[in-house]
């Protein structure tokens, strides 16, 4: 059986094992309710306050501030619904190439009678901070902006574009998603939400956080009890989030080593491929967090090239995992202005800071390899 290799980690990440131990001790020992107000409901509620703790020290926020939530969707929808909370007025600045959780929550809220403008980034790939401030206008709410742009990997100017939130006064969500454990982070001060999944980060599915800034009157958009400070109710996921806290505290130590491995192999994955093979463009112009290649690979199918790089062995995408399985060329490429047909011919690859230099090394013979074979066929 040939050993795969796995590029798809935009898509979701391999436990780590330390993670995977705390866990599943966790598990052993978590099985009172947080909120019960007997000795071993509060020793659980006591590993929920640590781990939330961990977490707040990590981003230099207060403790109150972090609220835990299914995954990264959920927590983007209670930054976006739970703002308006119910009241569907006024206008939000988004991009067209943001991931669906806020691409689609914000098309829902303009059915409801919310304004939008949807920033188009061009070819560069990320909304300029100009283009943010040009766009506000006297009921502008809410700006929603991710850090990093999961199929491309081009980097946003949060920094710049949070200073003019602050300056207007508009609360500013950020989706934090694919930048947190591939590079140094930070939460300017005009940032008002910023939202992280767990299983992104080498930690398990079905966990995430919204980082609040304390103050922002958010309402919960699920109803049932005051859990998290009353902005998310229902019982905690306690296991979830100790093996998240271990993932964010094992960050610091990754961290920047495993950032500048993550770059180097990027590198030589985009300079083996293109020194043997001609035709081959990288999507995006603009400054790239380490971990990202989307590739377009002229003359050649792009569901074809990934099914026989599957076939090989090595796991790519077209683009955000969220949208996969309808066979269309990505919405992300064709709203930065690619053209359809190089759109339809690109493929997403991610490494993490568990992929290793033989692994690359593999993956750039197996892709130059198939579309070899591919544009053969096509001739």
């Amino acid at each position: 059986m040939k050993q795969r290799i796995y590029l798809d980690n935009n898509a979701s990440t391999a436990l780590d094992s330390r993670v995977l131990d705390v866990v599943i001790n966790d598990l052993r020992v978590s099985y009172s309710n947080p909120s019960s107000s007997h000795t071993s409901g509060q020793e659980v509620r006591s590993r929920l306050t640590k781990a939330r703790h961990s977490i707040a020290s990590f981003f230099g926020v207060k403790h109150q501030e972090i609220i835990f939530t299914s995954g990264g969707t959920e927590a983007i929808n209670m930054g976006i619904q739970g703002f308006f909370n119910g009241s569907f007025t006024g206008h939000i600045i988004t991009s067209t190439v943001e991931h669906s959780s806020v691409y689609a929550t914000v098309k829902r809220l303009e059915t409801y009678g919310c304004q939008a403008s949807f920033l188009s980034p061009g070819l560069h790939g990320a909304i300029l901070p100009n283009a943010v401030r040009a766009a506000i206008r006297p009921d502008t709410r809410l700006i929603a902006l991710m850090a990093v742009n999961n199929e491309t990997g081009v980097k946003t100017d949060v920094e710049a574009i949070a200073a003019i939130a602050q300056e207007f006064g508009i609360p500013f969500l950020v989706d934090g998603v694919a930048l947190l454990g591939k590079e140094a982070i930070h939460i300017p001060q005009g940032v008002s939400v910023m939202c992280f999944s767990g299983h992104k980060i080498h930690a398990p599915k079905g966990i995430g956080f919204a980082y609040v800034r304390a103050g922002l009157k958010l309402s919960s958009i699920i109803i049932g009890g005051d859990q998290e400070f009353g902005r998310r109710c229902g019982t905690e996921n306690i296991s979830g989030i100790m093996g998240l806290a271990e993932a964010i505290r094992l960050l610091k130590t990754e961290l920047p080593t495993g950032t500048q491995r993550m770059k180097a192999l990027r590198d030589r994955f985009e300079k083996g491929i293109m020194e043997s093979l001609s035709g081959v463009l990288i999507n995006g112009q603009g400054p790239r967090v380490v971990n990202v290649s989307n590739l377009s690979f002229s003359g050649v199918d792009g569901e074809s090239l990934l099914i026989g790089l599957d076939l090989e062995g090595l796991a790519a995408s077209h683009g955000s995992a969220c949208s996969s399985g309808a066979a269309e060329p990505s919405r992300i490429l064709l709203n930065m202005g690619v053209p359809l047909e190089k759109a339809r011919s690109s493929i997403r690859f991610s490494l993490s800071r568990f992929t290793t230099e033989a692994e690359v090394e593999r993956a750039i013979e197996i892709v130059v390899g198939v579309v070899k074979r591919l544009r053969g066929l096509a001739s």
